[in-house]
């Protein structure tokens, strides 16, 4: 084997083990979605799919984390309306 030809089979190796690599991570983060969705009650198969689009899943995780923190802002300020109405006496 020559030299070119061992150079192109190693940046052809890296490149399929980065894409893999790649591929691993957004799979992981696309079932994470996937939870997500189903605990805030949205379609879970559309944040997977929408999860796993190349290049609009890292715009998507934005998305995805911005709405999580609305809900919880959302959750924390019923929770200090019924502190304040005394509604809420804790144990």
């Amino acid at each position: 084997m020559s030299a070119d030809t061992a150079t192109v089979a190693a940046g052809a190796a890296f490149i399929i083990t980065t894409l893999i690599m790649w591929l691993l991570i957004f799979a992981g983060l696309a079932v994470g979605n996937g939870y997500i969705a189903a605990r805030l009650g949205k379609s879970v198969p559309l944040w997977v799919v929408l999860s796993l689009i190349p290049g609009f899943n890292l715009c998507f995780l934005y998305y995805v984390f911005y709405f999580v923190i609305c809900r919880v802002l959302t959750r924390l300020d019923q929770i200090a309306v019924r502190v304040d109405a005394g509604a809420f006496r804790p144990v």
